[in-house]
């Protein structure tokens, strides 16, 4: 019951997470006052938190019901962190 649970809250939080994400961009697009531009950024970011968190609970939820395949990549860990910190 659990599982399911945390399955439709998950499913249900992503509409209107990609809604609020859109229409604050939106608005922020529209705003020239910095200091609503930063309360909007805000948002954005307290969003896209709640958003990375409903698709590790999905991920989790995939997991469980072994539908969530890794594939093995060769990569330059030296060049991704490199890139990393030049954010």
């Amino acid at each position: 019951m659990q599982k399911e649970f945390l399955d439709v809250i998950a499913h249900e939080l992503r509409s209107p997470i990609q809604q609020i994400i859109g229409l604050t961009e939106y608005m922020k697009g529209k705003l020239k006052d910095k200091n609503q531009i930063e309360l909007l950024d805000s948002v954005i970011t307290s969003v896209q938190k709640l958003n990375a968190l409903t698709e590790n609970i999905l991920d989790v939820s995939r997991m469980e019901d072994h539908l969530f395949h890794l594939k093995k990549e060769r990569c330059n860990l030296s060049m991704s962190i490199s890139n990393t910190i030049k954010f």
